[in-house]
């Protein structure tokens, strides 16, 4: 158990040493269907993403689960956390990280909450 904790410490060191500004990304375009924005981002808007990032990055359920290799109920409990994850982050930016949440919503609505309602149907 010591090792999976130390790797997803030193995953972390790694992630929150890459700037924002260099993943190249200074403006997103999201299809209509999905939400009806474009994401251009502000500097809360790039912190909020990044903080995201990072709990997104080091996540069991963001991994490769070989079959047999793994508990899907970790992986899904995980999902489900993101939305408390996701909730915090954009208390913490505020009003000045609008777009990001705007996106966030609608992803933890559109992507997270029916995979988890796949997800429980299955166990």
């Amino acid at each position: 158990m010591g090792s999976v904790a130390a790797t997803a410490t030193s995953r972390r060191r790694r992630l929150s040493r890459i700037a924002p500004g260099e993943w190249g990304l200074a403006k997103l375009q999201l299809p209509q269907h999905f939400v009806d924005a474009e994401f251009t981002p502000h500097e809360a808007d790039r912190e909020a993403a990044w903080e995201l990032y990072i709990e997104l990055a080091t996540r069991i359920s963001t991994q490769p689960l070989p079959p047999g290799q793994g508990v899907e109920a970790t992986a899904l409990e995980s999902l489900h956390s993101l939305f408390a994850t996701t909730h915090e982050i954009m208390k913490r930016h505020g009003r000045d990280a609008r777009a990001f949440a705007r996106i966030g919503i609608a992803v933890l609505n559109r992507i997270v909450r029916p995979l988890l309602r796949q997800g429980a149907s299955l166990a």
